[in-house]
């Protein structure tokens, strides 16, 4: 942290005076803006989800107080159907042909419940024998029918006038359903009129669409989801299909609701931020809950803020805008002044510039001008001054390479003149003469690649002279890099080398290849040879001096070395590369786009 703000503070110094201005108004300007809008944001939001949460509980209140009127009107329409008289004439006798002449009207009569009471959805009785009557939309055929009375008919024997509501549970036999129909059931035994025996039971259900029919209206379209839980977390109703995704029966969310019962609280699923409210409904131990998104519900929340900040922005880019006016004014001649100094900085001297005015910044300008114009005559004469020392430096290398290949040459004639080949002596002068034709003939330090190669042809020719078929010569040159440039006698020297300490080592016919080609960016022109090679100690030494510029890697190669790093750069020169018994290779690394 300490270094991040040592940074921030040196990054801070580096700004142009202008620039800190107005960052600095700026900032002040925003961190109040934000600090503003974030306050209002907060309290704007706490205000929002409160009002929610309180409109929220008053709604679930409403829904459990309409439940529980349901289940009231369901209990107090359940004496009316055990009382029916109807339905006490059909179940108090066993005569079958007596029961069948009432059932139509007693169907009529609970067809007639269903309809005007519209939470009931269906209605069934059972005699003690299991006869069965029910409402029209009940299947009288379904099996369920008679698993539901072998279910239900122990429980009943001996209860009088006790209610028994079940919970939330599968209403197959209701033909209307399209899907599995759910709901709950009222059970209440039909005591007889004549001897106060129980002679069946009677069973309403509730269907579980009355419950969403109940907060249905209340679903808004800000998102607001509603939805009734059973004691286990089960979503018995749903105002909606996302409902069963919201995650509500996660252990953790569910043990809040079970432990509270009611309240508001806040809870994260899916990326998404809720707002949950409960209301607890005693009869079946059901939870009323209501989801609220809190991205829609604080959406107006979050407009104000966005309005809020593009207001403020407003005022800040006016307000950047006079700052910046203000201090450039100020700050100009001084930028002026900067900018030139940095022009300078990047090499170009060719400059003057004009003063602002005659102030102290005026001054300090006029100064600068004639500060610029002796560093440019100083560093003109800087210049010439290098430029003839690296020319003397060339000449004298390439003065002291001349003779040292005639010595060598010379003394290969000797040796041809002591074994009697007079006339491969007077071919070797003869190539000699053309090779110091074309080496002297031109004062040129830098030749094309194609020149270079002709001038060691020319050597090559007088080597043959005295090694006849024991040297084969090679070349492999990409034409694109002939009229690369190089250095004058560069091959040469890399040629002798490979011969006099590769080849003839060896004692026996050998190859050196001459190539050339692109290397990335660069170019090389390398001399192979199949000779002893050099061991890894050695080779490290010869590379080690040619980057340090010392003649332990022999006059001729730290010469060519030299010379290269002399008039193309420090990054370019020999590189040398050997594997014992298996040959050398020297190779130049050039500029492939010198000028």
């Amino acid at each position: 942290m300490k270094k991040a703000l040592q940074k921030f503070s040196q990054f801070y110094k580096n700004l142009p005076i202008a620039k800190k201005m107005a960052t600095t108004t700026i900032f002040i300007l925003a961190l109040f803006l934000c600090t503003a809008t974030g306050l209002i944001t907060a309290i704007f939001s706490k205000m929002l989800i409160s009002n929610n949460s309180e409109s929220a509980n008053r709604n679930l209140e409403l829904i459990r107080l309409r439940m529980n009127d349901l289940f009231d009107n369901t209990e107090t329409n359940s004496g009316i159907v055990v009382s029916n008289y109807y339905i006490q004439k059909a179940l108090n006798t066993s005569n079958f042909y007596t029961r069948y002449q009432y059932e139509p009207l007693i169907r009529s009569i609970l067809d007639q419940m269903t309809i005007s009471q519209s939470y009931m959805s269906s209605i069934v009785i059972y005699c003690n024998d299991g006869y069965t009557i029910a409402s029209s939309n009940v299947t009288s055929s379904d099996a369920s029918l008679q698993s539901e009375y072998a279910a239900y008919a122990p429980t009943m024997d001996g209860v009088w006038n006790k209610l028994i509501w079940d919970n939330i549970h599968d209403l197959n036999y209701e033909s209307d359903s399209q899907n599995l129909s759910r709901g709950v059931s009222l059970r209440r035994n039909i005591i007889s009129s004549n001897n106060g025996s129980i002679i069946g039971f009677a069973v309403l259900n509730v269907n579980e669409k009355v419950f969403s029919d109940l907060y249905m209206n209340l679903s808004t379209d800000d998102g607001m989801q509603m939805m009734v839980l059973d004691s286990d977390g089960n979503i018995i109703s749903a105002s909606n299909e996302v409902s069963n995704q919201a995650g509500i029966q996660k252990e953790e969310y569910f043990k809040w609701i079970r432990e509270n019962k009611t309240g508001s609280h806040r809870f994260s699923y899916n990326g998404q931020n809720y707002l949950i409210n409960v209301c607890y409904l005693e009869r079946f131990d059901w939870y009323l809950i209501s989801l609220h998104p809190l991205n829609i519900l604080l959406r107006d929340s979050k407009l104000a803020a966005e309005i809020s900040l593009a207001l403020g922005g407003i005022l800040m880019t006016i307000a950047f805008l006079f700052v910046s006016y203000q201090s450039k004014a100020i700050t100009l001649p001084l930028r002026r002044l900067s900018q030139t100094v940095d022009e300078v900085a990047n090499g170009n001297l060719n400059t003057y510039l004009v003063p602002y005015g005659m102030d102290e910044v005026g001054h300090l300008t006029m100064n600068f001008n004639n500060m610029v114009l002796k560093m440019k005559a100083l560093l003109n004469q800087t210049f010439f001054a290098e430029k003839k020392k690296r020319e003397y430096e060339m000449q004298a290398l390439q003065a002291q390479i001349n003779p040292h290949f005639l010595y060598n040459t010379l003394e290969s004639i000797c040796s041809l003149l002591m074994l009697e080949r007079s006339k491969d002596a007077c071919d070797m002068i003869k190539n000699l003469a053309n090779f110091y034709r074309a080496v002297l003939g031109k004062k040129e330090i830098v030749l094309p690649l194609r020149k270079e190669l002709e001038i060691t042809k020319q050597y090559i020719a007088i080597q043959k002279v005295r090694y006849a078929d024991d040297l084969t010569f090679a070349y492999e040159i990409d034409e694109h890099i002939l009229d690369c440039p190089i250095i004058k006698l560069s091959l040469q020297p890399l040629v002798e080398n490979a011969i006099y300490h590769g080849i003839k080592p060896n004692g026996k016919p050998g190859i050196i290849c001459i190539k050339g080609g692109y290397a990335g960016d660069n170019i090389f022109v390398s001399v192979k040879d199949n000779g002893t090679g050099i061991g890894e100690e050695q080779l490290a030494e010869l590379n080690d001096s040619l980057k340090n510029h010392c003649l332990r890697a022999g006059f001729g190669i730290s010469s060519v070395n030299d010379r290269i790093k002399l008039h193309f750069g420090a990054e370019y020169g020999l590189d040398i590369l050997s594997t014992p018994g298996t040959g050398t290779e020297i190779r130049i690394i050039l500029p492939s786009n010198y000028r």
